[in-house]
């Protein structure tokens, strides 16, 4: 019936098993696509775990300096790549966006935050905020093009009911 074909058109896409997560890469992805920057994503994540709300906010936070950083390469080079799985106990992140030119990075290890970049700091002081609170190891690297930002999220081992 025509009824049950405009449901599932209008059924939202989804990125991942975890609310939270796929609500962040749903309002991105979209944003992406409305750009022109084709946007891959790849994520096994469980259903809910610690710090899901941190995490979603510096993918949020991640994805928007992926966007904006591929505003300015040419509409043939622009992508960006999402993967995120946990193995054993923890969280591995990755987000990588083309990138026809170097980055500076700075003493921490992340990107310099420039002037001319503006908001673009914004990310990386959360990607610093989370990694403190949460024991998260991170590194980034550049090369084919591409620049990438790895993010280690170690799980706590038991799940009491303190949360």
């Amino acid at each position: 019936s025509s009824l049950s074909y405009q449901i599932d058109a209008t059924r939202v896409e989804h990125f991942a098993e975890n609310p939270m997560i796929d609500a962040a890469l749903s309002v991105y992805v979209q944003q992406a696509r409305e750009k022109n920057i084709p946007i891959d994503v790849k994520i096994d994540l469980p259903n809910s775990f610690a710090a899901e709300i941190d995490l979603s906010l510096v993918l949020c936070n991640l994805l928007e300096n992926a966007i904006h950083a591929e505003e300015s390469e040419e509409e043939l080079l622009r992508g960006i790549r999402v993967r995120a799985r946990a193995p054993n106990g923890s969280i591995f992140l990755s987000i990588e966006n083309r990138c026809s030119h170097r980055i500076k990075l700075s003493a921490d290890g992340l990107p310099k935050r420039s002037s001319n970049i503006g908001e673009h700091g914004y990310g990386i002081r959360s990607v610093l905020l989370f990694a403190k609170k949460h024991g998260v190891e991170y590194y980034v690297d550049q090369k084919n093009g591409w620049f990438s930002l790895l993010l280690h999220l170690p799980l706590p081992k038991s799940t009491d009911n303190n949360l």
